[in-house]
């Protein structure tokens, strides 16, 4: 599973779910903290699934949400690739792969020994990070990635929209 890491990490791009990446704080850090690069989703109780949908979403059922806050912009190609520094490559310590730099549509690649974003790149939401690198990204950061019911409810809102534009 992959996430932009607010877009992504659920997509494919690396951080596509939450576009990467999304990354929640402890739900006692919630009304204690407000962090300005995160915003507080309020609880609530959502609907997940659709009933006319296919078999993995059925059927529709409601779920309760803490609040939470998540981060108010996507993980940028500059952040992740100082991340990449930080550890040391594309594979994390249990040798799972965190980032697929070797992917046409990858825009962070090592150059004279260092992970550096594409010219032009730098600001633009990280793609191709995978699921493993998006959680130890967050990780990292004191934070974890949302829950599917977490990112719903971020994405949808409490109305359930199909699309949130």
């Amino acid at each position: 599973m992959i996430m932009r890491i607010l877009s992504v990490i659920l997509c494919g791009g690396v951080l596509a779910l939450c576009g990467v990446t999304a990354a929640v704080k402890a739900q006692t850090q919630v009304e204690t903290e407000a962090p300005a690069d995160m915003v507080l989703i309020p609880g609530a109780t959502i609907t997940l699934g659709r009933n006319d949908g296919p078999a993995d979403e059925r059927p529709a059922h409601r779920v309760a949400v803490a609040s939470f806050r998540l981060d108010r912009r996507e993980v940028t190609n500059a952040e992740y690739a100082a991340f990449l520094n930080a550890v040391g490559g594309f594979h994390n310590a249990q040798g799972r792969r965190i980032y697929d730099a070797d992917d046409g549509d990858a825009r962070i690649h090592r150059r004279d020994g260092r992970w550096r974003a594409d010219a032009g790149h730098a600001a633009q939401p990280v793609n191709e990070a995978t699921w493993f690198g998006a959680r130890d990204y967050c990780a990292r950061r004191g934070a974890r990635l949302p829950t599917e019911a977490e990112w719903e409810r971020a994405a949808r809102g409490v109305e359930g929209r199909r699309y949130p534009w």
